[in-house]
């Protein structure tokens, strides 16, 4: 690899690494309930863009992810800019730097949308919930495209719709990509209403996601860790009991399939974990890693 493309490809890593940093502070922002800690005011902080010491924590929480947003999005402008000056206009670096600019940008929307909205703090309104589904949504496919720009900066090449196994294994992995955002869809409920509804035991908020008289969210709650184990469970049992031992692998590198188990293992033990611990905050926050981590780790079976 050339010097300028080792740059290139070292600086799309990075600028990967440091997104996912971001999405954790925005995740530690909703956790400590510090969305409104610049009221409704965006992109300034209660009017003012610079904090002064004496300003309430939960102030400082959500200023740090605006101003590390706001660093992140001058990132992705010269990782954009730099694609477009190394590579011919129709190259699938230029494409994935495109996607990675427009999701940067609906991004910032979807968060300003948020704020303005008055759709943080304590508000459990449906269309709060459906807001934060959006904006796990823009996540996904943003840290997805940052990561096949990366891959592809070191020289990896993709398949998406030529998949070895035939159309039975576009199918299959169609079918992983709406199981997994049906799981994560209820997994931001379950984590908003934890987050504002926190049980003292693991029974009593067992108890409280069947109790008719609980708020909405609770009730909802208990579906994410049910889905997550039926089909993250399902599909490691078929892997490593049913499924046919010297079946060929389809898609990707050799170890690709391999890292995507180890990856899924980790999610639902870090969800097991959070539901048996009742949801501490590093545990929450190691959990949704895992989560970006199971999504790279599929990208990966898509390389060819």
């Amino acid at each position: 690899m050339k010097r300028q493309n080792k740059f290139f490809s070292f600086f799309c890593f990075f600028v990967l690494c440091f997104c996912l940093l971001v999405i954790l502070w925005g995740a530690w922002v909703r956790i400590s309930h510090s969305g409104d800690g610049c009221g409704q005011s965006w992109p300034s902080c209660q009017g003012q863009y610079l904090m002064d010491s004496g300003e309430q924590q939960k102030t400082w929480i959500e200023w740090i992810h605006r101003a590390t947003s706001g660093l992140f999005g001058i990132m992705v402008i010269w990782l954009f800019i730099w694609s477009f000056l190394k590579f011919p206009f129709r190259h699938p670096i230029c494409k994935s730097a495109l996607c990675v600019f427009l999701f940067t940008i609906s991004e910032a929307l979807i968060g300003a949308g948020l704020v303005l909205a008055g759709l943080t703090g304590e508000n459990i309104s449906p269309v709060r919930v459906l807001v934060m589904n959006l904006h796990l949504l823009n996540s996904v496919l943003l840290v997805s495209s940052l990561f096949i720009c990366w891959r592809l900066s070191i020289g990896k090449r993709f398949s998406f719709f030529n998949c070895k196994g035939g159309r039975r294994d576009q199918l299959s992995k169609a079918l992983l990509i709406f199981v997994f955002f049906l799981i994560a869809f209820f997994g931001s409920v379950s984590s908003l209403a934890s987050s504002l509804f926190p049980s003292s035991s693991l029974l009593e908020g067992l108890a409280l996601d069947f109790n008719p008289a609980s708020p909405w969210l609770i009730r909802f709650r208990w579906l994410h860790p049910f889905l997550a184990l039926f089909f993250g469970g399902g599909f490691l049992y078929y892997y490593f009991f049913v499924r046919d031992k010297g079946e060929k692998e389809t898609g990707g590198p050799a170890y690709a399939q391999q890292i995507l188990i180890v990856c899924l293992s980790l999610a639902l033990f870090s969800g097991l974990m959070n539901l048996l611990l009742l949801s501490p905050v590093f545990l929450k926050l190691v959990h949704l890693l895992m989560v970006y981590l199971l999504v790279m780790s599929f990208i990966l079976t898509l390389e060819g």
